[in-house]
């Protein structure tokens, strides 16, 4: 969109990932910025605009990307489609098993290599909270 804030084009354009060993890189640098990672598994065809995962994935990606678009830049997006590479090692580490994403995507919010992972509907309102969590005491690990 050619209107967009410059802030959001950073942020929802972050490094693309081949595989898990670039994931850990990318959110254990101890910096204390938070990371939002949206992982999916694409059961659609390109040309499948109607496929029921595929309306699921739409709206958890849009409401989750209006969520993150309030906090600037500590908050870094990226999506991990599990398809395109090995993430095995990333989804074992984090808990999720592949067959959890065949119902809705999985978000991950991660601050210094720690976090927690929701998923479901409308659940995005749930990292909300994480986030705000994250910045209020980055240092607590409280989950």
């Amino acid at each position: 969109m050619l209107c967009s804030p410059a802030f959001a084009y950073h942020k929802f354009s972050e490094p693309y990932f081949k595989n898990s060993e670039d994931v850990f890189e990318f959110v254990t640098n101890g910096n204390h910025q938070v990371y939002i990672l949206f992982i999916y598994n694409p059961q659609w065809a390109a040309e499948e605009i109607h496929h029921p995962m595929k309306a699921r994935y739409d709206l958890e990606r849009s409401e989750l990307q209006k969520i993150i678009g309030q906090y600037g830049r500590n908050i870094h997006y990226s999506e991990i489609n599990v398809a395109s590479g090995d993430f095995t090692q990333l989804l074992q580490e984090v808990g999720i098993n592949t067959a959890d994403l065949d119902k809705y995507p999985v978000t991950v919010a991660i601050d210094d290599g720690h976090g927690v992972w929701v998923q479901g509907p409308r659940e995005y309102h749930r990292i909300k909270q994480v986030i705000d969590q994250f910045e209020a005491n980055p240092e607590s690990h409280w989950y």
